[in-house]
């Protein structure tokens, strides 16, 4: 198992030649192993979304074909059956999305194509597009009647798609941790160059090991697991388009989250690695 010998007695010139070779090599192998690794990251993002939406789209299917199968009986036991198969589907849907999305900007970002990713060469209504979103989670959660909505104009230069991600978890864990019957508030702005997104909510308050680290979101109880990859993707996402997020969470209970981006376009059209 050796990689190269020195005889005795040995010059230190020729010691210290062979360790360096040495060290090349093992630096050339790291090399090659993290390119492989990389490459791997990247074939998975694309065989991901079809191995799991796949089986996901036919439980769909056969959730729906209870539904009216129980509304043809009149059959509030099978309708129970049938609700509750399309909201689990629908949850693990969610988040399979989310693992998927994650690891697309982990396996993307060594290929350098974060930018085209998420740049977007227009400017969006974030102010629109963040009303909209909030609205219909709200109505998925049934906490209209929860929700208040200060818009202004609030201008970003980040795909759509991407925002009402931002959006959609966000208010989902301001729904999530608070009471039904207490005020999520959604707002946008725009003030000294940024576009900002708020969220206020009144109940217990994020847990602390949540808002640590952007990619820590191992060792979650079972029912935070699908808020700490959404609260990750969104400060990666935040991250990635030149913003920040801030998480504001008292003792007294509430939770405060801003998203700051930049409400210019970035130099070049791109954002920043």
């Amino acid at each position: 198992g050796a990689d190269d010998y020195v005889t005795k007695p040995f010059v230190a010139r020729e010691l210290v030649s062979a360790l360096r070779a040495a060290l090349d090599k093992r630096g050339r192998f790291a090399t090659e192993a993290a390119q492989q690794l990389d490459q791997f990251r990247y074939t998975l993002t694309l065989a991901l979304p079809h191995e799991f939406r796949t089986p996901l789209d036919v439980i769909f299917g056969y959730a729906e074909v209870l539904t009216d199968e129980a509304r043809d009986r009149c059959d509030e036991t099978l309708d129970a059956v049938a609700l509750g198969i399309r909201n689990a589907a629908r949850q693990l849907h969610r988040i399979t999305e989310n693992f998927v999305l994650w690891t697309q900007l982990a396996a993307l970002q060594p290929r350098g194509d974060l930018c085209s990713l998420l740049a977007s060469d227009e400017p969006v209504a974030f102010d629109l597009l963040a009303g909209t979103a909030a609205r219909e989670r709200a109505a998925q959660v049934n906490r209209s009647a929860d929700l208040v909505c200060d818009i202004e104009p609030a201008p970003a230069y980040v795909r759509r798609d991407f925002l009402r991600k931002i959006t959609v978890e966000l208010v989902d864990n301001a729904f999530k941790f608070s009471p039904a019957g207490s005020m999520v508030r959604v707002a946008t702005s725009c003030r000294g160059g940024r576009t900002l997104l708020t969220i206020t909510d009144r109940g217990c308050g994020i847990p602390q090991d949540l808002t640590v680290s952007e990619t820590d979101v191992t060792n979650l109880a079972p029912c935070e697991q699908g808020v700490g990859l959404g609260l990750a993707i969104v400060r990666r996402v935040v991250a990635l388009a030149g913003g920040h997020l801030s998480i504001h969470a008292p003792a007294g209970g509430g939770t405060t989250i801003v998203v700051s981006l930049p409400a210019a376009q970035p130099a070049g059209g791109g954002f920043a690695q």
